[in-house]
């Protein structure tokens, strides 16, 4: 056959062979932000951040729902913004259509919302939260002839204290087509601010956001790093652009971006001590971090602090940019990628005079501090390695000064003995991953070392007349670096020009790939003009980075044909170009005829699939050569693949197929808490929601998240959720509430469900790793590793060359355990690996000093999973594409876990001292929330741990302190808290001779602290109240006829007493103890009084028992003698009357009246009679 006919053959055949495999997903999900008082009212960053109305006259409304409408303790706010859900089709008319048939067939999105914890937790313990939201329907204020018409998904968008970053991921429900899961960040923007020109918008507060986009981004700009504090830094800002002082600006991770001119003073301060050969308005370096903007102009450094309300922020946002470091003359930035012990840093390099000096800038809450890095004797890092530049310098272990020549394809240790090119060896930066220990050097070459810089490896693959420009670590594996080599690609229609150098590789891997220019990079961007003519004439890398969950991104700039610029993101398909690395061999040498043969493919699938065909990015199931082939691959020769009369396609993976068995529940180890909510049922029947409903919606989900950051009670609950006091009361009417929706009679239009508005305690096992685990000193993580081959010819043979290998990058906290089984007769290999920190010895536990606290100070390291010969050639075929499988990296916190915490078990307390004491005697007025406990009863405390990511609490078994730190009679506004000194001598067994003890330990044996204080055991945990004489709580006066009462304020701490775990729990809680005995003086002077008392009742009361009636003569004889007596006094006066007659007029009446006639009236008394 004619070659020219063979060659025209071959693309007709993948293009045939292309229609049944190579469809696209059709939809997926666009995800946009929505204000609350104007659903159709649009964002693409959070610029509000405090709730904007109250829900409780709305609630109050719901009289016959499980909400209690009359609780004033309810939070029922609303946040400030929707997630409005819809799907992106080929066309918008098709979108439209594709979610009326979702809502039809059943289907609601799915939201996960992942709050990242702070760099600083303050407001809240460290903690992984998120919450998982059911979507609502709702039709848009559209008309149409139908009763279905514009619709969309919403959701509250959940806004918490103390998180600035949010990862939005969206699922289906499991009903009606399937759409894969995408994610999307949506983080707060704090430097906005209203506008005041225009009231109602906002604008950037830190600069002037330019809309000439071409004018200022020009596509022979050079790509520049990308400098941010990962998982913690909402607002991302890239600068670079040559000649002007703009910068990039994305709260979205460049999903959507502004440029924005900064409104600083261009200025050129040169001198003799800090000399700048030229003037440049550039912004050379931004470091971007959780509350603040670093940007530095010629050798000035300026910040800028942003307006973040739900941060706890010491310093208040910033009007103006500050300039810092007046007086030093600053060369570079370098950024720290990852916070440490709650801050956050980054290093600023002296220039001029000033060369070798290097300062340490920390940040916390807003505040910034800045060290220079000297040691006691006033040295600093230069004086003690060799600083040929700021940028460039050598280590105690002497570097080559040559690089040496490769010797095959594996890592090239550093001995002395291998031989050298004549290629001097620069580097230009550090790099190091804290999980894995990996210290990363690179410039023309790229060297890495496991032990702090005492042995070295050189990669191999990088040519040494390439120079690394930056570095990007992905802390999972995966690194990526571009190279200074930089040219402008031109997308045409039918050919390319030489892209930029980007380099990719893998740790643990010698090899590092290019990625482009390559031949599977330009079959990539040949087959994308599949969609039709090309509409972007030029485009340019400007930045490339690796998102929070890992993938590799790239932002460019592109220019239309029609000299429209703008900005993309674009995830780089990684795994899709590095299975072309097998394939590369038989892509043909010449470029010309590359293209030729992808013209023609261009040709036969335009013809039989149609002008209008999507990329092909996205396939099914399917051979992965043939999917290979249908991304970028050309046809290898058929005398390669043909093997006696078949076609044989090669398979370099020593397996199929890789995946993970018997998982425990992801969240134990993972600690992410997870709550649940859906929208309230609605009465409409077909199902779609009012904004009245939504809102209802809000308010529920607000108060969910409410309870959660309030639940902090020192008294364990029988349920310690903090949703189970929310419905309690009303639990018991769940089913008359049922019964109501169901026939259509729940107030309000909607109908809550209890069960929908609940924390979610046991996740589903999975088949694939967590992103993340932690363990505590006595924690064991075991899982199974099944490998399959793909044919079982020659099984045993085969099964002998898979072998997979652990790597931990410390041994000294974590062991791990790998065990082999071959599985003939399923022609797999099964690997049972267990990690766990219960067989570290007590000498390499005290490398971790102290107990912390729940979440903090944690130890981390990285655990690898990786298959021999199979990390860069196995792949699997998945919904969204391939996927890389034989190399797995499992990050691995040692430590205090978050979502733990220690309370007291009242319930278990109370029980116990009841059975032990044979009995108990409350207050008079008891409180169910603090009962009482006797004072000459023994008292037996109880502690038990909760998980509050699992549910599950026990006892708490280890050693801790039990000690009185406070306290108050009869009230707890009486409490007060005691000083040091009180502590020490109210409670320490070494200071019992001042008589001052508030209890002892009567039962048993135990063990004391340095400072006299009782360890207590899980079982061992009697308290005694003796109350000493100068004790506070010794001379109480007693209220009415009642024994005095004691408010006792308790710290339990387990910190340095329990060898256990790695928390350090601390308690603070309040106990009430009645009974109390009074002082003996004070005590024996009531008794004395009461006995004098009672002793004259009793006397007095035998006196008229005896003498009664003779004692009532002799009292009655006196009285009669007193009356005489006074009648004797009063005999001397003469009382005389006379009766006068009056006249009165006719018809009066005549009246008589008595005249008293007596002694004289004193002087100036009235003589006449009163009417």
């Amino acid at each position: 056959m004619p070659g020219w006919l063979l060659s025209q053959l071959w693309p007709l055949a993948l293009a045939v062979l292309w229609a049944p495999l190579c469809r696209p997903q059709a939809c997926e999900w666009f995800v946009r932000l929505g204000a609350l008082e104007d659903l159709h009212e649009f964002h693409w960053s959070l610029e509000k951040q405090q709730p904007v109305t109250s829900m409780q006259s709305v609630m109050e409304t719901l009289t016959d729902q499980a909400v209690d409408p009359l609780d004033q303790k309810a939070k029922y706010l609303c946040f400030p913004y929707y997630i409005r859900i819809d799907l992106a089709c080929r066309t918008a008319e098709f979108g439209s259509s594709a979610v009326r048939e979702a809502h039809l067939s059943g289907m609601k999105p799915v939201v996960t919302v992942r709050f990242q914890e702070p760099a600083h937790p303050v407001r809240q313990k460290p903690e992984r939260l998120e919450a998982v939201l059911t979507a609502a329907p709702l039709l848009d204020e559209v008309g149409c002839h139908s009763e279905v018409c514009s619709m969309g998904w919403y959701v509250p968008f959940p806004l918490l204290n103390g998180s600035v970053v949010y990862r939005v991921l969206v699922q289906t429900n499991g009903l009606g087509r399937h759409i894969p899961d995408k994610s999307f960040a949506m983080n707060v923007d704090g430097y906005v601010r209203p506008s005041k020109s225009s009231p109602g918008l906002m604008e950037r507060s830190f600069g002037t956001e330019v809309m000439a986009l071409p004018s200022m981004m020009k596509s022979l700009h050079p790509s520049r790093p990308l400098w941010f504090v990962r998982s913690v830094t909402p607002v991302l800002v890239l600068g670079g652009v040559p000649n002007n002082k703009v910068v990039l600006v994305s709260s979205t991770e460049f999903r959507h971006s502004t440029l924005v001119e900064v409104s600083i003073d261009s200025c050129w301060v040169g001198s003799l001590s800090c000399p700048q050969a030229n003037f440049s308005s550039t912004i050379q370096d931004v470091i971007s971090t959780e509350s603040t903007i670093f940007i530095r102009q010629n050798q000035l450094v300026y910040r800028f602090t942003g307006d973040f309300t739900l941060l706890p922020l010491t310093e208040k946002p910033s009007e103006f940019w500050t300039r810092m470091f007046k007086g030093l003359c600053v060369e570079r930035l370098v950024p720290v990628y990852l916070p440490f012990n709650g801050k956050e840093y980054f290093y600023v390099v002296g220039g001029g005079w000033q060369s070798g000096y290097i300062y340490s800038v920390e940040l916390q809450d807003g505040s910034v501090y800045s060290y220079d890095i000297v040691d006691r004797d006033g040295k600093r890092p230069c004086d003690f390695v060799e600083c040929r530049d700021t940028a460039a310098f050598t280590f105690p272990t002497p570097l080559p000064t040559f690089i040496p020549r490769e010797q095959g394809s594996g890592f090239l240790i550093v001995t002395g003995s291998e031989l050298f090119t004549d290629t001097p060896l620069v580097i230009r930066g550090v790099e190091f991953n804290p999980y894995s220990w990996l210290l990363i050097l690179w410039g023309n070459a790229l060297i890495c070392s496991y032990d702090s810089a005492v042995t070295y490896m050189f990669f191999t693959g990088f040519p040494a007349t390439q120079m690394i420009k930056y570095f990007a670590l992905s802390f999972q594996g995966e690194f990526t670096f571009v190279t200074e080599d930089e040219e402008v690609r031109s997308v045409l229609l039918s050919f390319t020009l030489p892209p930029l150098s980007v380099w990719w590789g893998l740790e643990g891997h010698p090899q590092v790939v290019l990625l482009r220019p390559s031949p599977a990079w330009d079959s990539l961007v040949m087959l994308q003009q599949l969609r039709g003519p090309a509409t972007v004439e030029q485009e340019s890398l400007l930045t490339v980075f690796y998102s929070t969950e890992g993938q590799l991104h790239e932002v460019v700039y592109t220019e239309s044909v029609a000299g429209v610029g703008s900005v993309a993101k674009r995830k780089i398909p990684l795994s899709e170009l590095l299975s072309l690395l097998r394939f590369s061999s038989h892509l043909p040498s010449s470029s010309v005829t590359r293209t030729s043969w992808l013209r023609g493919l261009y040709f036969w699938a335009e013809l039989l699939l149609g002008s209008n065909l999507s990329p092909l990015l996205q396939i099914g199931d399917i051979n992965p050569y043939i999917y290979s082939l249908c991304l970028f691959s050309s046809p290898p020769p058929l005398s390669s693949l043909r093997q006696g009369g078949l076609f044989v396609f090669p398979y370099p993976c020593p397996f199929q197929r890789m995946h993970f068995e018997s998982l425990p529940p992801p969240n134990l180890f993972s600690r992410i808490q997870q709550y649940r909510a859906e929208p309230p049922e609605v009465l409409d029947p077909m199902g779609f929601y009012s904004p009245s409903s939504l809102s209802i919606y809000h308010g529920l989900l607000y108060q969910l998240l409410w309870l959660h950051s309030q639940y902090n009670r020192p008294y364990g609950d029988p349920v310690h959720d903090p949703t189970w006091r929310w419905w309690k009361n009303k639990a018991m009417y769940e089913d008359y509430y049922s019964y109501l929706a169901s026939n259509r009679l729940s107030s309000g239009g909607v109908h809550v469900e209890m069960r929908y508005y609940a924390k979610e305690h046991r996740g589903w096992s999975q088949h694939s790793l967590p992103d993340r685990i932690y363990l505590d000193r006595t924690s064991t993580y075991h899982f199974t590793v099944y490998l399959s081959l793909r044919n079982r010819a020659h099984l045993q043979r085969k099964l002998s060359s898979v072998w997979l290998a652990a790597v931990i990058s410390n041994i000294d906290y974590i062991d791990i355990l790998v065990t082999r089984q071959e599985l003939i007769n399923r022609g797999a290999v099964l690997y049972q690996v267990t990690i766990h920190t219960d067989q570290i010895t007590l000498v390499e536990r005290a490398k971790i000093t102290t107990q912390s606290l729940t979440g903090l100070n944690l130890k981390s390291f990285s655990f690898t999973l990786s298959v021999m010969n199979g990390m860069k050639s196995c792949y699997q075929e998945t919904e969204s594409g391939l996927e890389r499988q034989g190399y797995t990296m499992l990050p691995v916190s040692v430590g205090c876990p978050p979502g733990r915490r220690i309370a007291f078990d009242i319930t278990y307390t109370l029980q116990y001292t009841k059975e032990t004491n044979k009995r108990y005697f409350d207050c008079l007025d008891p409180d169910p929330e603090m009962p009482c406990f006797y004072y000459e009863d023994t008292f037996y405390p109880f502690f038990q741990i909760q998980d509050m990511v699992s549910g599950d609490s026990g006892q708490f078994l280890g050693s801790y302190t039990f000690l009185i730190i406070g306290g108050g009679p009869y009230s707890l506004d009486n409490m007060r808290h005691y000083s040091e000194e009180e502590i020490l001598i109210y409670n320490s067994q070494s200071h019992s001779d001042k008589m001052a003890l508030i209890w002892t330990m009567p039962e048993g044996n135990v063990n004391k602290t340095e400072q006299g204080f009782y360890i207590f055991h899980g079982t061992a945990n009697s308290v005694g109240w003796i109350c000493q004489t100068r004790s506070p709580c010794s001379d109480i006066t007693a209220d009415g006829l009642q024994a005095p009462d004691f408010y006792f304020f308790v710290e339990v701490s387990n910190r340095g007493v329990d060898t256990s775990t790695y928390c350090d729990y601390k308690l603070q809680f309040v106990i009430h103890i009645h009974g109390l005995p009074l002082n003996a003086y004070r005590g024996l002077f009531c008794m004395l009084v009461t006995m004098g008392i009672l002793c004259s009742v009793l006397f007095c009361f035998i006196l008229y028992q005896c003498c009664g009636h003779l004692i009532y003569q002799k009292i009655t004889g006196v009285i009669d003698n007193i009356k005489h007596r006074m009648l004797q006094t009063s005999g001397s006066e003469v009382y005389h009357y006379s009766e006068e007659t009056l006249h009165l007029p006719r018809g009066s009446i005549a009246v008589h009246r008595a005249s008293v006639l007596a002694k004289p009236r004193p002087p100036g008394l009235d003589a006449h009679p009163h009417h």
